[in-house]
C-alpha cells in the first residue's frame, strides 16, 4: 500500500515513531521528503532550540522569513559562552555576558508582532575553559544532548550517557598531586566560578545598565543549576524588571556563592529588588539556592530571601510557591497569617531550619520539628486554596516530610508524616489538635491522619547528601526543573552502582 493510501492517523503514528528514535539527527533531512513530512518534522526541530551568539543571527533569519517555524517554536535555551582563559588566568566575562543579553533580547522582542503563543526561556552561561579543571560536569559540554525534559526520552538514556562519560570527571591538569590540597582546591572554585555576572555596558569609570527591550513573548524563565557560574541577582532582576513583563512562571536555581558576605548582600539584593517587583503575571515561582553543586540542603540558618511586603505582594497573584531556603520557610511560616493574604495560592514546597538542623541545633531545640509542624496549621486562613503543602529536610542523615493535602470538591483532607527513621515517631497530641481545629469548620468529613516511612537508609542519605530524599516529594517538580531532578536521580544511581569516587585519572589507569 502506498504512504498516501494509508489512513492519515497511521501516517503520524509512523512519523512520530521516527521522530521518537531518531532525536535531531537527521529531521533536516527528513523535512525535505515532502510537504506532509516537511510540516511534521519542522514543526519537531524547532519545537525546542538551543541557541548561542555563533548561530543567532541565522537562526532569526530563518524564523522570521518562515511563519510555520517561528509558529513551532515554544521553548529556546540561549548559551552564553565566555571568553576561554587559560590556569591560572581569569578574565572579565560582564561585557561578553551583557552583549549577548542585549543581543538574544532584542531578537526575541520583535516575536511578539509575528507570534501569537508565548514561548519558554532558558538562560545558561559557560566557558570553554571552565571543564578543563577538576570540577568537570558532563552538563557543560557543547554536546551535552539532554536539555529539555523532553530529551529524558531518548536513546541512549540519562544514566546511560553519565556512565559512558563518567572517566571525564577525573581529567586534570594540576601538574602534580600537590596540587590536590584544600587551598588549591579553594582558589579553583574560586577561579572558575568568578564573580557573578552582571549587566556591564563596558565603561570603566561608570557601571551603567544598559536599557533592555521589552520581551512580551516569554512567559516562562528558567535559571537551572550549572557547574560553578552564576547569573548574578543584579543582572537576573534587570532581566525580568525591565524585559519579561509578561511571565507566569520564574524558576531561578542559583548556587550560592563563595564569599558569605557577598552572597549576604545578594540574597538581601533579590529580597529588596527582585521578588517585589516581580509582574503581576507572576503565577508560578520556584527559588532554590544551591550551597555546594551536589546538595541542594540549606543546612545553615539563612536569612530570608523575602520581605513581609513581599510575601503580601507577590504571594497575593502566585498559586504556586517553592524554595529551599531555611530562613525564607521559617520567614513565610511566621507571616503568612492575615485571612486571604495568599487567595491564590494552591500548592508550597518548603524546608524550614527545623528539618535541616545540625546535632547541636536538634539538642538545643528537641521539639522544633514538631512546633513547625503545629505553626503550619496557622497558615490555613492565608491560604483558603491551598491543595498541596510540604514541609522536608534532612537532619543528622534522617529525612522528614509533612505533607498536608485537600480535595476542595470532595471536602476532604489529610496530612500524612513521612521520616526515614527506623521506628517512625507519631505526631504529637497538639499538632494533631492544631491541624484537626484549623479543618474544624471546613471539611465534611474527619481529617487523615498518616504515618508513613520513608524508604531510604541513613547511609543512603548520607552518601547522597540527602538528595535521595527529594525523589520522595510529591511536589519536587515545583520546587526544581524536571531535567535537574532526573541530573540528580542518574548521579546518585551512579554512585550506587558503581561505587566511584572522583579521583586522578593516573589512579585509575594503574
Amino acid at each position: 500500500m502506498s504512504w498516501q493510501k494509508l489512513p492519515q492517523e497511521i501516517r503520524l503514528q509512523i512519523l512520530e515513531e521516527i521522530a521518537a528514535r531518531d532525536g535531531h539527527r537527521n529531521l533536516p533531512r527528513l523535512a525535505r521528503v515532502c510537504r506532509e513530512w516537511q510540516y511534521f518534522f519542522e514543526g519537531r526541530l524547532y519545537k525546542h532550540v538551543v541557541l548561542d551568539q555563533n548561530i543567532l543571527r541565522t537562526f532569526e533569519s530563518t524564523v522570521t522569513t518562515n511563519r510555520t517555524k517561528l509558529a513551532a517554536v515554544e521553548a529556546v535555551i540561549f548559551r552564553i559562552k565566555l571568553p576561554e582563559y587559560q590556569f591560572p588566568q581569569c578574565l572579565l566575562n560582564n561585557i561578553a555576558f551583557t552583549d549577548q543579553v542585549i543581543e538574544l533580547l532584542g531578537m526575541l522582542s520583535r516575536w511578539h508582532l509575528i507570534k501569537k503563543k508565548g514561548i519558554s526561556l532558558g538562560l545558561a552561561v559557560f566557558s570553554p575553559s571552565d571543564n578543563e579543571h577538576r570540577f568537570f560536569f558532563c552538563e557543560e559540554e557543547e554536546d551535552y544532548p539532554f536539555r529539555f525534559e523532553g530529551d529524558l526520552q531518548r536513546s541512549p538514556n540519562l544514566l546511560e550517557y553519565y556512565d559512558r562519560n563518567i572517566w571525564k570527571s577525573t581529567r586534570h591538569i594540576c601538574p602534580s598531586e600537590e596540587h590536590y590540597d584544600q587551598a588549591n582546591k579553594r582558589e579553583e572554585k574560586a577561579r572558575v566560578c568568578g564573580y557573578p555576572l552582571s549587566l556591564d555596558d563596558g565603561d570603566p569609570e561608570f557601571t551603567i545598565v544598559p536599557d533592555l527591550p521589552s520581551v512580551p513573548i516569554v512567559e516562562h524563565f528558567f535559571i537551572r543549576r550549572q557547574g560553578f557560574r552564576i547569573i548574578g541577582v543584579y543582572a537576573v532582576t534587570h532581566i525580568v524588571l525591565m524585559s519579561l513583563t509578561n511571565l507566569t512562571s520564574f524558576r531561578y536555581e542559583r548556587r550560592a556563592g563563595l564569599d558569605p558576605l557577598a552572597e549576604s548582600h545578594h540574597r538581601d539584593k533579590q529580597a529588596e529588588g527582585l521578588i517585589p517587583n516581580l509582574p503581576r503575571s507572576i503565577r508560578q515561582l520556584s527559588l532554590t539556592r544551591w550551597t555546594s553543586f551536589h546538595s541542594i540542603l540549606d543546612r545553615w540558618q539563612s536569612g530570608s530571601m523575602l520581605r513581609t511586603a513581599g510575601i503580601v505582594n507577590v504571594f497575593q497573584h502566585l498559586t504556586d510557591f517553592a524554595t529551599n531556603c531555611t530562613g525564607t520557610a521559617d520567614h513565610i511560616l511566621a507571616e503568612m497569617t492575615i485571612p486571604g493574604m495568599c487567595q491564590s495560592l494552591e500548592r508550597l514546597s518548603l524546608s524550614p531550619q527545623s528539618f535541616n538542623g545540625g546535632t547541636y541545633y536538634i539538642c538545643q531545640h528537641p521539639t522544633a520539628l514538631m512546633d513547625t509542624i503545629e505553626q503550619a496549621s496557622e497558615i490555613l486562613p492565608a491560604c483558603p486554596n491551598l491543595r498541596v503543602m510540604e514541609l522536608w529536610g534532612v537532619s543528622q542523615d534522617i529525612g522528614h516530610i509533612f505533607r498536608y493535602k485537600m480535595d476542595r470538591e470532595a471536602r476532604r483532607a489529610s496530612i500524612t508524616w513521612s521520616t526515614s527513621h527506623l521506628d517512625v515517631p507519631s505526631l504529637r497530641r497538639t499538632v494533631v489538635k492544631s491541624w484537626v481545629d484549623a479543618m474544624a469548620n471546613i471539611l465534611e468529613h474527619p481529617l487523615a491522619i498518616r504515618t508513613e516511612r520513608i524508604n531510604e537508609t541513613e547511609l543512603a542519605m548520607q552518601i547522597s547528601r540527602g538528595q535521595t530524599l527529594l525523589k520522595h516529594l510529591e511536589l519536587r517538580h515545583l520546587l526544581m526543573h524536571p531535567l535537574t531532578l532526573a541530573e540528580i536521580n542518574a548521579e546518585e544511581e551512579l554512585k550506587r552502582v558503581r561505587g566511584l569516587r572522583r579521583i586522578p585519572r593516573s589512579n585509575l589507569e594503574q
